[in-house]
């Protein structure tokens, strides 16, 4: 609880970055990382406001002490980046390199396990190699 007290009263009224850090390698060791940063502005808390949200529980399961998809959502006053950035994974980023990565096109799709581009139909053997998609 002290913890998380500590925590939320260093977010209060201030602005803090969100990171998250991704690599992808590939079976000839080629590694390819990306880093997701936002940033994520706090309302003024008063000591009232943190100890009644400490005693929800939400924030002892949380990186940075809070839940902002959750109860902590009402803190939040401005959110620069991406939300699911926050929350847990930036998926949009990762789609996006996780394609470059693959030297897929933008519209490509898999469906029933094949994958769909603009130049070619392809099966997917192995999804995380670059390397095997023939």
């Amino acid at each position: 609880e002290e913890h998380a007290k500590q925590m939320l009263s260093m977010l209060s009224d201030q602005t803090h970055v969100v990171l998250s850090g991704v690599a992808l390698i590939g079976q000839d060791k080629h590694i390819h990382s990306f880093v997701q940063e936002t940033k994520v502005t706090f309302a003024p808390l008063t000591p009232s406001m943190i100890d009644a949200y400490i005693a929800t529980k939400e924030p002892f399961d949380k990186a940075g002490g809070y839940g902002m998809q959750a109860i902590a959502s009402q803190f939040v006053t401005k959110l620069d980046g991406c939300y699911f950035n926050v929350v847990g994974f930036p998926v949009q980023l990762f789609c996006n390199e996780l394609r470059s990565f693959l030297n897929l096109d933008a519209n490509a799709t898999v469906e029933n396990g094949q994958l769909k581009t603009d130049a070619t139909d392809q099966t997917i053997v192995n999804k995380n190699d670059k390397n095997n998609v023939s």
